[in-house]
Order: structure tokens, then C-alpha cells, then sequence
């Protein structure tokens, strides 16, 4: 009974596995979690059904199970035939490969033990246990890859954890099973089982962190942009009610004006349309390229730079469509301005001075910000530029942050520091 129990924890695990495989790589047909449980209880009969008919012929119990999950593929899950194919037989070819090393690390257990190790049915089940969790751990490394194919940005801790958490298992499932491969009790039983659950959880804890993380991202940029349209909203009405005024004064200032020209008054006439042309060039001081990405991070910057009283020097000229990501774009400019801001802040008021050019073409977008700065700056051993905070867990993040998105695009970014002048060129492919 105890080996029953043992085999059925092994095909539910399987199954989760596959299912956390199909999911990320192909995505979820049906979202009613009851067809999926449904299809992949069929799923787990027909496997047992087949084992058992297929029982000694490896070749037909792998093409039956190949053709199984490929059914179950197809009803359960988005993607075309072709990909769908793909993964069916990196699958098959994926779980060969768990139970070669598996079976290569008895072999090299026999030969330093000088000892045969018999063919027991509970020493087949452990090493199934084992192929198993190596079997999760290349799944959560074909997961962590396709993440970084979307550039999603994977830290070296989830890489380490992705070996972790399923080698550890193994471990400890050999220390609980050495010297008693001959029979299965309890005991294991509620150990492996407690070990499956813990690498699922594990799986999906990170998923979710993972999850939060853009989602807070996201929240972030639209409370940017949310304070980007309140700004924009309080210009706008404040230009609506310089409009009004120079309207209905309109009819006095043309009074005026009359009046200094026949009196000859040239110089206050001078002074008088100088005025007048000063509320006009209030009015444009809010950016608007017509790319949301881009006006947003920049009015946003603005608006904290004047908060500082730092002067803000800028040209902006786009010529084409920008297809780079929104998300993107707030990321790279604002890392980048912070920094700048950051550097210029605490510098005496006629030095607070910032100056930023953006230019795109139909293939390429070029950014520049410099600001001056005071001091020294620090590099690491690779050359990259360190935070001077004395807190360089939480800072310092910006150009590395920036450094991303610039690999992202295929493109380059160039640091100069010198005569006092830190200046940052970024050089991105506008993806067409």
C-alpha cells in the first residue's frame, strides 16, 4: 500500500510540474480551474492505463505518454500545433535525460560502494523520486529562462534557489532512505511528500514575488503619470485663465499701446509687449511630444528639478513614432535624471543646472543628460561608477537599472566624467 501511495504522490508532482511548464511556456486555454482538473485527471488515467499496458517496452510507454500530453496540450492550453509539438517531445526527451542521470548516479554509487544494489521495487521508486525532482529543477531553469527572454529581470538569488530547493530534496531523501532500500515505510512516505510540497510553494512564491514586483512597477508609473495629468490639468487651467485675462484686457492694452506709439514712447512700449511675450512662454513650459512615455517622466522630473530650483536646459526633437516600451522609457529617463537631480541638489544655487537633448529618427533614439557635480566619483574594480550615499544597498541602482534597458535594445551608453561634468549618452534601436 505504501509503495501505491508512494507511486501516486510521484504522478501528481509530475503532473503539477508539467502543468507550471505548460503554463509558462504556452499559456492557459480555458481560466475555469475545473476544466484543467478534469483534463488532467483523464490525463493521469489514461498515463496509468497505458503503464500498465506498455509494461516492459519503454519505446511504446514513452511514444503513449508523448501522445497523451500532446492531447492534453491541445485542449488545455494556447499555441499552435507546431510549438505545442515542440514541447511535447522536449518534454519526453527532458525526462529521459532525469532518469539517465539518475541511473548514472547508482552506477557510480555501486563502484565506490563494491557493492551491487539489488533491483528492489523500493529502490525503483526512489530513484523515480529522484529523476523527478531533478526533472523540476530543469523545469524551473526552462521557466527562469523564458522570463529572461521577455526581459524580465532574474537576481542571482533566484538563479541559486533554482537548484536549491530540489538538490536539497534529493539529499535529504537519500539520507532518509540510505541503508533501507528494501522497504517503504510511513515515515518516507511523509517525507518525500512534505518535500514535494515545499518545492510547488517554493515555485509559486516566486512567481508571485515576481508578480508584485511589476505590478508595483506599474502602480508607481501610473502615480507618475496620475501626477504628470494634475500638473498638466493646473497649467492648462491657469493658461485658460491667463487667455481669459489677456482677452478681456485686450481691447486696454491695444489702448495702450496706441497711446505710447503716438507719444513716442518706444521704450515702454518695448517694456510693454517684453511682458506680454513673457506670459506667452509661460505657457509652453510643459512638455508634450505626443509620446506618453516621454512626457510623462520628463514633466514629472520637471516639476522636482524647480522644486530644487535647478534649471533645466533642454532640447527635444522627435521626428518619428517611438515603439520602445512606456514602462521602459520612465525606467531609463528616470533613473537617469534622479541621478541627476541627486548630483545637483545640494550644489550652490547658481550651479544647479541640468541640461538633457532627446532626438529619435525612424531607427534610433539618442538621449543625453549632464549636470555638473562637485567631489569624487568612486568606480568598482570593473569600472563601474559607485553611489556616493553611504547606504549603497538601496542606491546606486540607477545606471545599472538604465544598463538594462539599454541591453534590451541593442544599444550603448557612454559615461564621461570629466572637468567636473557628468554627462550620460544613451544609444537605443527603435524597434520598427
Amino acid at each position: 500500500m505504501e509503495a501505491q501511495i508512494f507511486a501516486w504522490m510521484m504522478d501528481i508532482f509530475f503532473i503539477f510540474t508539467l502543468h507550471i511548464l505548460s503554463r509558462q511556456l504556452l499559456g492557459v486555454k480555458y481560466q475555469n480551474r475545473l476544466s484543467l482538473v478534469l483534463g488532467w485527471n483523464i490525463c493521469f488515467v489514461l498515463w496509468n492505463i497505458s503503464s500498465y499496458l506498455s509494461m516492459g517496452n519503454a519505446l511504446v510507454s514513452n511514444i503513449s505518454t508523448s501522445v497523451i500530453y500532446f492531447l492534453v496540450l491541445y485542449f488545455l492550453y494556447n499555441g499552435n500545433v507546431r510549438n505545442k509539438l515542440i514541447l511535447t517531445i522536449m518534454v519526453v526527451t527532458l525526462g529521459i535525460v532525469a532518469e539517465g542521470i539518475v541511473a548514472f548516479a547508482l552506477t557510480i554509487a555501486e563502484t565506490f560502494s563494491n557493492e551491487s544494489l539489488e533491483t528492489e521495487l523500493s529502490l525503483i521508486y526512489a530513484a523515480n523520486a529522484f529523476s523527478k525532482l531533478i526533472w523540476f529543477a530543469f523545469v524551473k531553469l526552462i521557466t527562469k529562462i523564458s522570463l529572461k527572454q521577455e526581459q524580465v529581470k532574474i537576481r542571482l538569488m533566484e538563479w541559486f534557489e533554482i537548484f536549491l530547493v530540489p538538490i536539497g530534496s534529493i539529499l535529504i531523501c537519500y539520507v532518509t532512505w540510505w541503508g533501507q532500500w528494501k522497504y517503504i515505510d510511513s515515515a518516507q512516505i511523509i517525507v518525500l511528500g512534505s518535500l514535494l510540497i515545499i518545492n510547488i510553494v517554493t515555485y509559486y512564491i516566486y512567481q508571485r514575488v515576481q508578480e508584485h514586483a511589476t505590478e508595483r512597477m506599474e502602480n508607481e508609473l501610473l502615480k507618475q503619470q496620475n501626477e504628470l495629468f494634475r500638473l498638466r490639468y493646473e497649467e492648462f487651467e491657469n493658461q485658460w485663465l491667463k487667455l481669459r485675462r489677456m482677452r478681456h484686457d485686450m481691447a486696454n492694452s491695444c489702448a495702450l499701446e496706441m497711446s505710447y506709439l503716438e507719444k513716442g514712447q518706444y521704450e515702454q512700449l518695448m517694456e510693454h509687449y517684453h511682458e506680454k511675450l513673457g506670459q506667452i512662454k509661460q505657457q509652453g513650459d510643459v512638455i508634450h511630444t505626443g509620446n506618453i512615455g516621454i512626457d510623462s517622466i520628463l514633466n514629472y522630473k520637471l516639476e522636482i528639478a524647480r522644486e530644487y530650483g535647478i534649471a533645466v536646459d533642454r532640447k527635444i526633437k522627435i521626428e518619428s513614432e517611438i515603439t520602445i516600451s512606456n514602462i521602459d522609457l520612465n525606467i531609463l529617463i528616470g533613473n537617469l535624471f534622479d541621478n541627476a537631480i541627486e548630483a545637483v541638489k545640494e550644489l550652490s544655487p547658481d550651479k544647479r543646472k541640468i541640461r538633457f537633448f532627446i532626438r529619435t529618427n525612424a531607427a534610433r533614439l539618442l538621449f543625453v543628460i549632464s549636470n555638473p557635480y562637485e567631489g569624487k566619483r568612486n568606480r568598482d574594480k570593473a569600472g563601474n561608477f559607485l553611489t556616493s550615499k553611504k547606504d549603497d544597498f538601496y542606491h546606486g541602482l540607477g545606471l545599472k537599472e538604465a544598463g538594462e534597458i539599454v541591453k534590451k535594445y541593442d544599444g550603448e551608453m557612454n559615461i564621461n566624467d570629466a572637468d567636473g561634468e557628468f554627462s550620460v549618452k544613451v544609444f537605443l534601436y527603435i524597434n520598427q
